[in-house]
């Protein structure tokens, strides 16, 4: 008699793309790398904006109990501390509607905050009959398409280029957000569309072509926070892949050709002095001496905020406006010190508990792939880049990227060892 979990004669090869099924959970991986919104509500003061990828809610609605007892244990950690954020969260934004004596501010700044941890439970549901080779070629070939089409249309559509916002344009479409969160997501499509473990040619060079154009769409944009995110991404991937992956070295000198190629475009067709975004680097650099420090202001922001914090350190100040207190800023410029304002020690713990939850998964599922899939690798990359670079920009409440990541995070419990064997086993 066979053990259970054993030689069980069930099916586990990769749903294909061109099914009908596979369709649809391609056009999930689609959705959520597309960095724009629409405003549901404009004529407000503050209008309520859906990006693309809150459409993979609609999944949440075919999801059943019964996924959550299916993943490893490593997994389940996450699925509990995103339920149990969500609910303290929302707490703290219904207490903070009392306080405010019937504004819903408060609540509808938790939600949107917490939401997309929901997306845990949909990439669950979606991947759950795909394999992680073929989650990963997906989503490579999905970011490199999104940012070819951010390239193009910044090239056809954007008629003041290359003067303006670099990477803003998507369709003739402004990207979300303001320039360091969507410059910080471009960096995540790089990561995303890096061509590693391919194999053949012709996607190996596509590939490098898009990751440069990429590098140089960041550099070109003049972000801090996105060259910032980009330098501790490539310090992160030439440490690891120095040292186990050899053709690291071919690949960066496919990078500097294909970047070669635009560049040798506009110095013979157009001014090439023109391609430099030379006035709005004047104007940065001329803000940033008006400082004392190259903050450009934010590390008296930061004192400030504090300050705040220490007045109510164990639930903040329930999700209330930062504008409130500071007339002058939106937001404190740092993930950390916006949810220690809004949600005190115990937000800001209950909130980042299901990603360091998730970065121990991943860890574990790296570990279990020995290099054959370099999914939960990049993964750990973003998530890495992403808490470092959160000192200075609140990355995770950025909507395009908190959906990303954590339906990102899904597809990869879908595919953790018990969670094949148990879902596969009723076929």
């Amino acid at each position: 008699m066979e053990k259970p979990g054993t030689n069980v004669s069930v099916n586990l090869k990769p749903q294909k793309v061109d099914s009908p099924i596979g369709r649809g959970t391609l056009f999930c991986i689609w959705t959520s790398l597309i960095p724009i919104a629409l405003a549901v509500s404009p004529d407000s003061d503050k209008p309520i904006e859906l990006v693309v990828s809150d459409l993979l809610f609609f999944a949440l609605g075919l999801t059943g109990l019964n996924y959550l007892a299916v993943c490893d244990a490593k997994w389940n950690k996450v699925f509990v501390a995103s339920v149990v954020a969500i609910v303290v969260l929302l707490f703290e934004g219904g207490a903070g509607v009392i306080s405010s004596h019937g504004s819903f501010t408060s609540l509808l700044s938790a939600v949107r905050l917490s939401k997309p941890l929901l997306l845990v439970f949909a990439g669950l549901f979606i991947f759950r009959n795909t394999s992680l080779d073929v989650m990963s070629s997906n989503f490579r070939s999905a970011a490199q398409s999104v940012m070819a089409i951010t390239f193009a249309s910044d090239l056809l559509l954007n008629s003041s280029f290359p003067a303006g916002r670099w990477g803003g344009n998507f369709l003739g479409l402004p990207t979300f957000g303001f320039p360091n969160s969507s410059v910080f997501f471009l960096v995540v499509l790089i990561i995303i569309a890096y061509p590693s473990n391919v194999k053949l040619f012709w996607e190996r060079v596509f590939g490098n072509a898009v990751c440069s154009l990429g590098v140089l769409w960041v550099v070109m944009s003049l972000s801090r926070n996105g060259v910032l995110s980009l330098i501790v991404t490539a310090l992160i991937v030439f440490a690891t892949y120095l040292i186990k992956d050899k053709r690291l070295v071919v690949n960066v000198l496919w990078a500097l050709a294909a970047i070669s190629v635009p560049l040798s475009y506009f110095a013979y067709f157009a001014d090439l002095g023109s391609l430099l975004p030379t006035e709005g680097l004047l104007l940065k650099i001329e803000r940033t001496l008006e400082y004392e420090d190259p903050t450009s202001g934010r590390l008296g922001l930061w004192d400030f905020t504090a300050n705040l914090i220490l007045e109510k350190p164990i639930f903040g100040y329930l999700f209330e406006p930062f504008s409130h207190y500071n007339h002058e800023y939106a937001t404190p410029h740092s993930q950390y010190l916006e949810l220690l304002y809004k949600g005190g020690l115990v937000g800001a713990i209950v909130f980042f508990a299901p990603f360091w939850f998730m970065f121990s998964a991943a860890n574990h599922s790296r570990t279990l792939c020995g290099g054959s899939n370099d999914f939960p690798y990049k993964f750990l990359i973003i998530l890495g880049v992403a808490s470092i670079s959160s000192v200075f920009q609140p990355n995770f409440s950025y909507s395009p990227f908190a959906n990303l990541i954590c339906f990102m995070a899904g597809g990869m419990a879908a595919n953790s060892k018990n969670a094949k064997k148990l879902l596969f086993k009723a076929k």
